[in-house]
């Protein structure tokens, strides 16, 4: 709603993130809305997701969800809308924008599995993505890596200036 007082184009915005930045960012991608009276008539959408590192799918976890209890309020059976609603991949649809995720194979933070929940869900969507992972990596090391980092700004460049 701002684009012109910012001197932006609205059609070419991108979001990047990593670890919760890269939740957040999935997020975005997965739940962003066509101009409607609902939302002020204003477009949600973005065109393009980096996420790093990203937590995708509070669904499933084998403790039930209890080492998020502070979090979400409960666990996966007193709060499951709650973690629903923290999944990015429970919201993907053919109409979510590519995007670009990558990961540690070693992150005992965010583990691989997390992040490729959205990744598949994307695929079985239809919709361009992509995932690098980088081997051996945990979560602080898959941060930094020059090689992930590289694939990330491509991907994000590609789309926000390709040809319409």
């Amino acid at each position: 709603s701002h684009a012109a007082e910012y001197d932006v184009d609205p059609n070419r915005l991108g979001a990047m993130g990593y670890s919760a930045g890269g939740h957040l960012v999935s997020l975005l991608g997965t739940t962003g809305e066509a101009p409607s009276d609902r939302n002020g008539n204003v477009d949600t959408r973005i065109q393009v997701v980096v996420a790093g590192g990203a937590p995708t799918d509070f669904r499933s976890f084998p403790d039930n969800g209890k080492w998020a209890e502070f979090l979400m309020g409960g666990d996966l059976t007193t709060k499951p809308d709650v973690f629903r609603a923290a999944s990015s991949a429970a919201f993907v649809d053919k109409d979510d924008p590519p995007m670009f995720f990558f990961n540690g194979t070693e992150d005992r933070l965010v583990p691989l599995p997390w992040t490729q929940s959205c990744y598949e869900a994307l695929k079985k969507a239809g919709v361009r993505t992509e995932m690098h992972t980088i081997e051996g990596a945990g979560h602080l090391r898959a941060a930094v890596d020059q090689e992930a980092l590289r694939k990330a700004y491509a991907f994000l460049t590609s789309e926000l200036f390709r040809k319409n």
